[in-house]
């Protein structure tokens, strides 16, 4: 199964491992790898990232520093969706008003 062919490569391999390089491991594309590392998240292990890579948390500082990357890529999401939000409404509320009249 490819969830388990990701988590074998990453900790055979361990350290710092790049989509490219689970990609080369696994013979999976890099959309493919991308979805198993998000399937793997979701069934609940920590898979974390950095710019060096995707690795396993192997201390507490690492794992702090991952949530809080997360946390603030979150807000920042967040935040930024506000102004997409507000435009929507707009236009769907100049839309409605079109319709009426």
């Amino acid at each position: 199964r490819q969830t388990d062919l990701i988590k074998l490569n990453m900790k055979v391999l361990s350290g710092f491992l790049y989509i490219r390089d689970l990609h080369r491991a696994t013979g999976f594309g890099e959309r493919s790898v991308r979805k198993v590392i998000e399937d793997i998240r979701r069934a609940g292990v920590v898979v974390c990232n950095s710019l060096d890579g995707y690795f396993f948390p192997e201390t507490l500082d690492e794992l702090r520093l991952y949530v809080r990357q997360e946390e603030r890529r979150g807000r920042s999401t967040f935040y930024t969706l506000g102004s997409a939000r507000r435009l929507l409404q707009e236009l769907e509320e100049a839309e409605t008003g079109n319709e009426e009249a």
